[in-house]
């Protein structure tokens, strides 16, 4: 069973990368601000999208711009000069662009992906 988790904030930095098999995978950070009293957080969700969903965010995606990131959380790991580094990540499922300067916004869905078409 996975947690879904619901991010919304600005994009951050922005990594795409061509796969091995022809598919495309984008990581991008987005920042959520939360206030409380006289304090301003934020907090940076990793996210990452496959697949044709990762192809339209490398068209469209931009530092910057507002967003909502509907997905997955994940834990990975990986091994790198011997030593075990931990990530938790949003698989993104749904994606939304979110335009305070217009009423339009742009959703799109990842229907096409699956488990076993992660990287890692």
């Amino acid at each position: 069973m996975t947690a879904m988790i619901t991010v919304t904030g600005n994009v951050g930095r922005i990594d795409v990368r061509d796969m091995p098999d022809g598919n495309k995978v984008v990581n991008f950070g987005v920042a959520s601000n939360q206030k409380r009293k006289d304090k301003e957080t934020t907090t940076w969700v990793n996210c990452v999208a496959f697949n044709q969903l990762a192809g339209m965010l490398e068209q469209h995606l931009r530092q910057g711009a507002k967003v909502l990131v509907i997905g997955d959380m994940k834990n990975r790991s990986w091994e790198k000069d011997g030593v075990t580094n931990y990530r938790t990540e949003c698989t993104v499922n749904q994606f939304e662009f979110l335009s305070p300067k217009s009423e339009e916004s742009s959703k799109f869905e990842n229907e096409d992906f699956k488990d076993d078409e992660m990287p890692f």
